[in-house]
């Protein structure tokens, strides 16, 4: 593909022997994404998770790991202190992370909320609805 002067419509050179290699730069954590069930409901008691894709600034998805991930999971009515047991992180140096978390109380909406390299400002959310276990 060949974009003149960098604008406008790109262009494919059929026949072109060439490779074209898109070099991933720093992460951008503004293109952070979270997927996955686990990021909008889970049920009480029970193991659940979901997925962090960091991409960087061209909103390439990073091959490597070794970010800051964090995770909390608070009640979304203002709760400041963790209603989730033992969030995990898992890097899967592939640009890719799972977190693994259990909620216990299904009394209320949560609210996950991952930061990327301490970059506090592009902060991504998810509201998390937590059933009951019981049939």
């Amino acid at each position: 593909m060949v974009q003149p002067n960098g604008a406008g419509p790109a262009y494919h050179v059929q026949g072109s022997p060439f490779t074209i290699v898109c070099q991933e730069n720093v992460t951008a954590p503004v293109n952070t994404v979270i997927s996955g069930d686990g990021a909008t409901s889970a049920i009480a008691g029970n193991t659940t998770d979901f997925t962090v894709t960091l991409f960087d600034s061209g909103n390439n998805q990073r091959k490597s790991g070794g970010d800051q991930v964090a995770v909390t999971i608070t009640a979304a009515t203002g709760g400041t202190t963790s209603t989730a047991e033992g969030i995990e992180v898992f890097d899967r140096e592939d640009g890719t992370y799972t977190i693994r978390y259990k909620v216990l109380s299904t009394s209320t909406l949560h609210l996950i909320k991952v930061t990327v390299n301490a970059d506090s400002a592009n902060m991504k959310q998810s509201t998390l609805t937590v059933s009951s276990n019981t049939t």
